[in-house]
């Protein structure tokens, strides 16, 4: 596990046995992981092709194009991608792949990547690996177990962006308390965040590790 990321698995309260415990809810058994990894070589060589057409029509997104809109950090972009890909059929979903997902989030997050454009791409992901894995004749049907790991990445995805939710609300209220402004009052007492969570007051200013 890449000790930075750890401080984050632990505020997001992610450990070995939480893992298992959301490989159990969702099906994901052993033999499945297994059958995943059968198919890293093909999705390894399909990963370019499939990147290149998620990014043209991600592109056609308004929001994405606010977000992003330099060559150099598409470039990384597509690289990341490549590598997600390969490592999505790795057969290997332990706290190191876990961590992976939560800096994978973590980053979405702080770009300004909104919940419902991320779980729209990773949808459109699916699709894409989906219709390629049907086209090798490798198989005769998708697998569950290509679903089911979809939904264990998205799973760690979220537990980043709530994260994120909860330190950017913590550090409002924090301000809003050491008097910095009635605005920042408001945003800290109003925020749904803050009301569901209910998190205790801070004297201190949130931690920067996450």
């Amino acid at each position: 596990m890449n000790m930075n990321l750890k401080p984050l698995a632990d505020q997001v309260g992610l450990n070995e046995s939480v893992l298992k415990e959301r490989k159990e809810y969702l099906g994901l058994t052993p033999e499945e992981e297994e059958e995943l990894a059968q198919f890293r070589d093909a999705v390894a060589a399909m990963a370019p092709s499939v990147v290149d057409e998620f990014y043209t029509k991600l592109e056609q997104a308004p929001e994405f194009r606010a977000l992003v809109n330099d060559a150099d950090t598409i470039e990384r972009m597509h690289a990341a991608m490549r590598a997600y890909l390969t490592t999505l059929f790795s057969g290997q979903y332990d706290m190191s792949y876990a961590c992976d997902r939560l800096r994978l989030g973590k980053l979405h997050f702080r770009i300004g990547v909104s919940e419902s454009l991320l779980i729209a791409s990773l949808a459109r992901l699916k699709e894409m690996i989906d219709e390629r894995l049907l086209g090798t004749g490798l198989i005769a049907r998708i697998p569950e177990a290509v679903s089911k790991v979809f939904l264990f990445d998205l799973q760690l995805i979220i537990d980043a962006y709530v994260q994120g939710y909860v330190r950017r609300v913590d550090q409002a209220r924090w301000e809003a308390r050491h008097n910095r402004s009635p605005a920042h009052a408001m945003v800290a007492e109003s925020t749904p965040v803050r009301r569901a969570l209910r998190r205790d007051d801070r004297e201190a200013p949130p931690s920067s590790q996450a």
